[in-house]
């Protein structure tokens, strides 16, 4: 995997040997990244591999090589830095909050932390 220019949260690791499915986007330059005791994933990648600069983050439930698990939580972001930001916002919630955010944002289909209003305490 190349440098992402972000650095994982702490919990948090990039996956140096991508599977398979990953590595068709290898032009794309995607990242994987696996929680060091949780059995979760999460990854950037290509919205689409026709359209360039287009990406999504999305979660893997289970192991790196189980692809069929990947679950899309947020499409269509601009930039793959943005997608990398999102990506970090989504295991730093994961961290703070556990399981629970991960679910809610797989049941909303979007990173709850980006939609969550700001507080004043």
């Amino acid at each position: 995997m190349a440098d992402t220019s972000l650095p994982a949260p702490e919990g948090w690791g990039e996956v140096e040997e991508t599977p398979q499915p990953i590595e068709k986007y290898q032009a794309e330059n995607p990242a994987l990244f696996e929680h060091d005791e949780e059995p979760l994933g999460v990854q950037v990648l290509p919205d689409d591999p026709l359209e360039s600069g287009i990406w999504r983050v999305g979660v893997i439930l289970g192991e790196k090589t189980d692809m069929e698990a990947v679950e899309t939580v947020e499409r269509g972001i601009r930039g793959r830095q943005e997608a990398l930001q999102e990506a970090r916002e989504l295991m730093e919630a994961f961290n703070e909050q556990g399981m629970a955010h991960i679910e809610q944002a797989l049941e909303d289909g979007t990173n709850p932390v980006k939609e969550a209003p700001e507080s004043d305490e």
